[in-house]
């Protein structure tokens, strides 16, 4: 009888875990836009006319990040995350070109040029951002070339395959143009 009694307390102690869950990490993602919210009203975030923003849970956590791309004075992403009760910038990035971020997938995607164009896909992990792959390409006259890099090997691919993967860089982007005032309005929904 005591052995039926503590595995049925077990399970609805287990159920009862499991239920609470979501309900905290709602909880956490409520707190933390709201310290996104004063954090830009007090000057600690600083969003420039014409940057882009997201708010989204890019490390999977549970808790959304505060994603800020800014194109002037040399192009950057800032990411802010949550972390025992305060709002601290995890990711400092310098761009040569453009940031895309898609939530779907979690992956910020670094799109530039050169003497090609490449793209790095990025994965926020800790406070950083770890290279997932590298696409490297160029076209001179009929000549084409391009190469995929994963884990520090290179391949050559299609260049086909190169175009796709730059024409996708954007697909799904969840960075959008908004003024401080929009997205202040956007945390507090």
């Amino acid at each position: 009888m005591k052995k039926r009694f503590f595995i049925v307390l077990s399970v609805l102690f287990a159920v009862l875990m499991l239920t609470s869950l979501p309900v905290m990490a709602a909880s956490k993602a409520k707190e933390a836009r709201k310290a996104y919210v004063s954090a830009i009203e007090n000057g600690q975030v600083d969003v420039y006319a014409g940057s882009s923003s997201a708010v989204e849970d890019a490390d999977g956590d549970g808790v959304p990040e505060l994603m800020i791309f800014n194109e002037k004075g040399g192009p950057q992403i800032d990411i802010y995350a949550y972390k025992s009760g305060k709002v601290v910038r995890v990711v400092s990035h310098d761009c040569e070109y453009t940031m895309y971020y898609n939530a779907a997938k979690k992956t910020f995607h670094e799109v530039g040029e050169g003497d090609g164009g490449w793209r790095i896909d990025y994965k926020l992990k800790g406070d950083g951002l770890k290279e997932l792959r590298k696409y490297y390409g160029y076209k001179h006259g009929e000549e084409q070339h391009a190469t995929k890099t994963v884990n520090g090997k290179e391949k050559e691919i299609s260049y086909k395959l190169y175009k796709k993967a730059m024409n996708n860089a954007s697909k799904g982007n969840a960075l959008k143009k908004r003024t401080k005032k929009a997205l202040i309005k956007y945390l507090k929904k």
